[in-house]
């Protein structure tokens, strides 16, 4: 049986031509343009379910931000260990952290489910001038629109660098972005070397291509580092932020279907947290293969957007070759059944170098599945000087072979995309608790709450004034009325999202005209 492999090997070497391409493109870019800083506001979102293992260390690294131009959200989205009280403890102490907690039969839906509530309640403080809960100052509408406040998005294991935000804002005060990108790396990297080898896939790989899709306004939006202004995120509608497995990716894809421009800060990184393990790296590899594959529904809406034609163009590449895990597969297969005599290949453009010199040939064909060797070698030997040149050669040899694990769970994404399935398990944290240096780095230094404590769970009306729910039990709800003298002793409200109607009492009232909790 004769094959002709031609087709396949003018694909692959497309792909890799192209992303060579784009590597040349991202050494040559030049960073954003120096322009006056815009006046931003920064409310960062950070989703937490049982994260009592990293959310102390991520929460003190945030501490180490200067100003007062942002806050921190966190979300308990139904945690059943330490993370609501460690949030809590944390957040009674520093005003930039403010703490939310969605009712237990709200959790538990998906990341993109917890961040629409998030921005909801920012939405919902906002638009009433309640800004207590946040531990704003009254002016705070007058001095910052909605296109001057940003939306920031972290996982809970993330550690920021102190400077973050003065690069982020940067970038959005160089140009037309609506939304900014911080490059991604590992800072376990040297537990395993399976933490090594994704240090380098984000590094090597991820940086590299992100600093390169910038020039096209097409940057990938990723879970940690990620950030929008408010005012695009409101053109997208009430929930911004999709329900697809990979919900930071269909972000960024809904926003170019808009005509916005995505930008990418390659100077500061943002750190996360590696597995350690292949088969938690297989599930999550899986995960977001799938979720990559569904949000291949946005590409006709992305080629009929007011969006660059060169964005368009990378935007689908970008979505399409992925797939080239298969094509490298269906090749190996090729190859392994030739060599077996139970097929004969023909490939008709490397039969021009092999039929001038075999040894050309082997030449040609080694070149040809090296072709990424200097991408991975050049951010090595940035990242990684420390080490000897054959180690970062090996290293870069170790990679190559570790990028195959794509393959298993590029087959298992479309089998679960075919069985119907959306469910995910979340990726297993592997540090341990924060070091009681890392708790000290919370208290240090940070500014008193103006009111009592009271964990949030959201904004809703009482009497049409705005108000904060927060506590909910069988007996009854805990709710900060603001502005308001409370003359009975209870009143009754619906808890929103269901007909349950509870009794509220007055259980603190600091003056007649700063508030009540009920």
């Amino acid at each position: 049986m004769l094959v002709n492999s031609t087709w396949l090997t003018l694909l692959l070497l497309f792909v890799g031509v192209y992303y060579l391409f784009l590597y040349v493109v991202a050494l040559t870019s030049r960073d954003a343009e120096d322009r006056p800083p815009e006046n931003n506001f920064y409310f960062v979102f950070v989703p937490a379910k049982n994260e009592e293992k990293v959310i102390e260390r991520t929460l003190a690294s945030f501490s180490g931000w200067k100003g007062d131009n942002y806050r921190v959200i966190v979300i308990n989205d139904g945690s059943t260990d330490r993370t609501h009280e460690m949030v809590e403890r944390a957040a009674s102490v520093d005003k930039t952290i403010v703490f939310l907690d969605r009712r237990p039969d709200c959790a538990g839906a998906s990341k993109g489910a917890v961040l629409n509530f998030a921005l909801q309640q920012i939405r919902f403080f906002l638009d009433h001038n309640f800004l207590e809960p946040l531990n704003l100052d009254a002016g705070f509408r007058e001095a910052y629109d909605d296109s001057h406040i940003i939306v920031g998005c972290f996982d809970a294991d993330a550690l920021v660098q102190k400077n973050t935000l003065d690069e982020v804002t940067r970038v959005f005060s160089s140009g037309d972005f609506d939304a900014v990108q911080t490059a991604v790396r590992i800072y376990n990297r040297e537990q395993s070397w399976l933490a090594t080898m994704q240090d380098i896939e984000f590094l090597g790989f991820s940086r590299i291509i992100q600093k390169a899709r910038m020039c096209f306004g097409s940057v990938g939006m990723g879970g940690n580092g990620q950030f929008a202004r408010l005012s695009s995120l409101l053109q997208l509608g009430d929930e911004p932020w999709g329900r697809t497995l990979t919900e930071d990716l269909e972000l960024g894809l809904r926003l170019i279907c808009k005509g916005m421009r995505l930008g990418f800060v390659s100077n500061v990184i943002t750190e996360q947290e590696g597995v350690t393990h292949i088969r938690p790296l297989f599930r999550q590899r899986t995960r977001w293969l799938q979720g990559h594959f569904t949000n291949w529904k946005y590409i006709p809406s992305v080629c009929r957007s007011r969006a660059r034609l060169v964005t368009k163009v990378d935007t689908v590449f970008y979505l399409t070759f992925v797939t080239s895990v298969f094509l490298v597969a269906l090749s190996a297969t090729l190859s392994v059944l030739s060599i077996l005599r139970l097929i004969q290949v023909r490939n008709s453009l490397l039969a021009v170098f092999y039929d001038r010199n075999y040894a050309l040939g082997v030449i040609v064909l080694v070149l040809y599945s090296t072709m990424f060797l200097p991408l991975f070698m050049h951010s090595l030997s940035a990242f990684y000087s420390g080490t000897s040149r054959a180690r970062r050669f090996l290293l870069a040899v170790l990679f190559a072979a570790y990028t195959y694990v794509w393959l298993p769970a590029g087959f298992t994404a479309i089998f679960r995309i075919l069985k119907g399935e959306t469910s995910w398990v979340k990726t297993e944290r592997v540090s341990m608790v924060a070091s009681p240096e890392s708790r000290d780095a919370v208290r240090e230094g940070v500014q008193r709450r103006r009111t009592p404590r009271f964990p949030a769970r959201e904004g809703i009306l009482v009497n049409n004034t705005p108000s904060l729910l927060v506590d909910i039990s069988e007996g009854g709800a805990g709710v900060l009325v603001r502005g308001v003298a409370i003359d009975t002793h209870s009143v009754r409200l619906t808890i929103p999202g269901s007909e349950r109607n509870v009794t509220a009492t007055v259980a603190w009232q600091r003056s007649s005209t700063a508030g009540s909790v009920l």
